[in-house]
């Protein structure tokens, strides 16, 4: 009993000091905000070693930096230190600078999609990625159909809700995916081949559907519904047939990338993000889209990619990743039901997304070993259902209760990651079978 008492002086002393030491500091705008990238990078950058340390993704580390310096751990324990640190006012900043990192990271994205890679995957995984798409993607909505009454009460709409908690579920997180694979030396190999096409596959269906899904949470009218296919369609066309040509003519003859050619990339990035606004879709869309056509000779996309890459993953991403945090309040399920609901999810989750991928891999003539691997990768997920449930947030289609519960199915599946392949892999060399 006096340890406890001793621990219990030791908290409440230690609140009581951190109240006194801010009640003395003040920073006006840029301050504050200097000091909030200071304590997010330095937070960020503690947590991605400590986990690349026990042989995880340093992502995962930054996405749990974000929730431990939320209302979930720092706000419920230090509230004084949390309301100076990150005050009301100050979200909104936070929260358009992370977007502008999230433009930057799609833009990534859009660059490293190879398409030579779906187009061979086309031809022979068509079912395992539409599968490993579509299976969860049913799940969560039959889910979603039932607990609606109890998690939206207030909601007009049972069908954006149902749509989104489907897509939230089938994602997966394609650069991660890749950084596993890179750093268990199987991107080379016929299954890391194999299961970076079917997620490149899975991705473009993904992004299709998201959009289409947002369209529709948006509440358009069927008149103006045409109206925005038909300017995605022409968006589409524009950027095939008079962007990209320009682009690869003005990149043809350089070998380096210049300020000014610079900037023509990042204009034709906000460009597409703009466009697609005010089509009516999330400028991630367009961002992605701007990726995807800039230029691949004299390894243009390498270089872009180099250029923006460290910027947008050291400073930028790790805002997203506060701002997810903040929105993460894992004292919300406080109740058997809640708690319950999340195992069901997580469960739905898990299943959906590994039996709708490892089953179609076998029918095609996948081994066993080959084809749970493949439905264990395929179930990381990662930073694009974070990408899809802040924006499902933003729409007011996920109540925070529910938003808490698919933040944690994300980091946990990406987590659970590298130690179910090693699962597997020792199963199969126990078990003797093949695991080429």
């Amino acid at each position: 009993m006096s340890v406890l008492w001793g621990g219990t002086n030791f908290y409440h002393s230690l609140k009581l000091q951190n109240s006194s030491i801010f009640a003395h500091m003040h920073f006006d705008n840029t301050g504050l905000l200097l000091f909030q990238l200071l304590v997010i990078l330095s937070t960020v950058k503690l947590f991605g070693f400590l986990f690349k340390a026990i042989n995880q993704p340093a992502v995962i580390g930054e996405i749990i930096a974000g929730i431990v310096l939320g209302p979930s751990l720092v706000g419920a324990l230090f509230p004084t230190t949390f309301g100076f640190v990150f005050p009301k006012e100050s979200i909104g900043t936070l929260q358009q600078l992370s977007q502008i990192g999230l433009l930057l990271f799609m833009f990534i994205v859009g660059m490293e999609f190879d398409m030579e890679k779906l187009k061979g995957t086309a031809k022979q995984s068509l079912l395992v990625s539409s599968s490993s798409i579509l299976f969860p993607f049913i799940l969560g909505c039959i889910f979603a159909y039932f607990i609606f009454d109890e998690t939206q009460p207030n909601h007009p709409s049972q069908f954006s809700f149902v749509l989104f908690v489907g897509i939230s579920m089938s994602v997966t997180a394609f650069p991660v995916l890749i950084r596993i694979l890179g750093e268990r030396s199987m991107l080379q190999t016929p299954m890391g081949i194999f299961v970076t096409g079917v997620a490149a596959m899975v991705d473009v269906i993904a992004w299709v559907m998201l959009a289409a899904i947002t369209t529709i949470v948006q509440g358009h009218s069927l008149i103006s519904s045409i109206y925005q296919v038909l300017a995605i369609i022409s968006l589409l066309l524009f950027s095939i047939f008079a962007v990209k040509p320009y682009l690869e003519k003005h990149f043809s003859d350089k070998a380096i990338i210049l300020p000014s050619s610079f900037s023509l990339v990042i204009i034709c990035l906000l460009l597409f993000g703009l466009i697609t606004t005010v089509i009516g879709i999330h400028a991630l869309f367009g961002a992605f889209l701007a990726g995807i056509i800039m230029p691949e000779k004299n390894k243009i996309k390498e270089k872009l990619t180099h250029k923006i890459e460290m910027l947008t993953t050291v400073l930028f991403l790790p805002l997203f990743f506060v701002v997810t945090g903040l929105r993460t309040k894992i004292n919300l399920l406080n109740s058997p039901e809640l708690i319950g609901l999340f195992v069901i999810v997580l469960l739905l989750a898990f299943g959906g997304k590994i039996i709708g991928t490892a089953i179609p891999a076998r029918i095609i003539g996948k081994t066993w070993y080959q084809s749970w691997s493949i439905g264990v990768l395929m179930n990381t997920r990662g930073l694009m259902e974070l990408i899809v449930l802040n924006l499902g947030y933003d729409l007011g289609v996920l109540p925070e209760s529910l938003f808490t519960i698919l933040t944690l199915v994300a980091i946990i599946s990406t987590v659970l990651t590298t130690p179910l392949l090693d699962l597997i892999n020792y199963w199969f060399k126990t078990k003797k079978e093949s695991i080429v």
